[in-house]
Formats: C-alpha cells, structure tokens, sequence
C-alpha cells in the first residue's frame, strides 16, 4: 500500500508540470496494482487526483 501513499503527491507534481496523460497512467496503474481485497477501501487522495488529471485532459 506504500505505493498509493507516494503516488498523489507524484501525481499533483506532474499535473503542476502540464504532464496529465503522465499523472492519469499513475493512477491507472495504481487502480489496477490495487490488491482485490483492498478495493473496497475508499483512497480519497487517489481519487482525488485522479479527478483532477480527467479535469485537465477534458
């Protein structure tokens, strides 16, 4: 789970650099690394962020 706790800030960082299509495969990737038994768990900050890159791409 220590890989969804670094990948917001990660995220934000390449959306502040104009890199959405960057920051949406992170959170792509972390989606679908995402431990089944732990999809039942909200990730507020992923969601987040995951919010914004669709946001910046439209």
């Amino acid at each position: 789970m220590a890989a969804y706790s670094v990948a917001p800030q990660a995220e934000q960082r390449l959306l502040a650099a104009g890199r959405p299509e960057d920051a949406l495969r992170i959170v792509q990737n972390c989606l679908a690394r995402q431990d089944v038994r732990d999809r039942w768990f909200d990730m507020p900050d992923l969601d987040e962020v995951h919010f914004d890159c669709l946001e910046a791409l439209g």
